[in-house]
């Protein structure tokens, strides 16, 4: 697995983790919009209406905590969704962008400002990808 986090032209930071795998990319989208699936791997309860601008929501009961947002972009080899913590208002929405190809999925997962704030949440947001990418393809590859 590969993550970096790499500044864009507009000066803001994307985060980028790409993985090899063996799954179709039409299983890779599934797992991030299929409830059951995502329950096996992300550990939340997702509500999902899997169509540009239906909801997104994953409850995590470990956690107790929602995040929410919508389907930005849906096909069979990409999904973009926003997101934002319920318990977090004044918090950011981010974008994550899912994109699957033949061999490699490659999330990605942003913007965030160049300030040491939003950049601490990239960092959670990276460990929270190095933990749950290789949960996500031992589901779906078998």
């Amino acid at each position: 697995m590969k993550i970096t986090l790499a500044p864009r032209p507009d000066g803001r930071l994307l985060l980028t983790a790409a993985v090899d795998t063996t799954a179709a990319p039409r299983a890779l989208i599934e797992a991030f919009t299929d409830p059951a699936i995502v329950a096996r791997w992300w550990m939340a309860e997702l509500t999902c209406d899997p169509v540009p601008g239906g909801e997104y929501v994953a409850r995590f009961p470990s956690l107790d905590q929602t995040m929410r947002g919508e389907i930005v972009l849906i096909a069979e080899d990409r999904l973009e969704f926003s997101w934002a913590w319920d318990h977090q208002p004044e918090q950011p929405t981010y974008l994550v962008t899912v994109t699957a190809a033949e061999g490699t999925v490659t999330v990605t997962h942003g913007p965030y400002a160049d300030t040491p704030e939003e950049r601490e949440e990239a960092e959670s947001h990276r460990a929270g990808w190095e933990f749950f990418l290789p949960r996500l393809l031992a589901e779906i590859e078998g």
